[in-house]
């Protein structure tokens, strides 16, 4: 009978830098993966969430002439990932905020 292959998979660390401020973070992988879901550009959830910040008002500047600041904003799937918030007239046809129909028994 053929042998099996008993290699553990070996844990890789490397340094890369983080998308948005260049600073240096240790990312692990397991050797052989392309890449992890879980691993991000980014060295820090402040550095993820400034950079979505940047992106919406750039979007938002392209799309709509100004920075949309309604408590609502979202990159909406109904309008092709457009930025809109309750302030444009998109927002009235938008599903992504309306309850979920109830069905009624019959």
């Amino acid at each position: 009978m053929g042998e099996a292959n008993l290699i553990a998979p070996v844990h890789v660390k490397r340094w890369v830098t983080c998308k948005r401020c260049d600073g240096p973070y240790m990312e692990e992988s397991l050797d052989g993966e392309v890449e992890r879901p879980e691993s991000s550009p980014f060295c820090s959830e402040e550095c993820q969430e400034e950079q979505a910040r940047e992106d919406w008002k750039a979007d938002c500047k392209k799309t709509h002439g100004r920075e949309l600041r309604g408590e609502k904003w979202h990159w909406c799937s109904d309008w092709d990932y457009m930025p809109i918030d309750e302030t444009c007239k998109e927002f009235e046809v938008c599903t992504c905020y309306r309850p979920k129909q109830q069905k009624e028994a019959p």
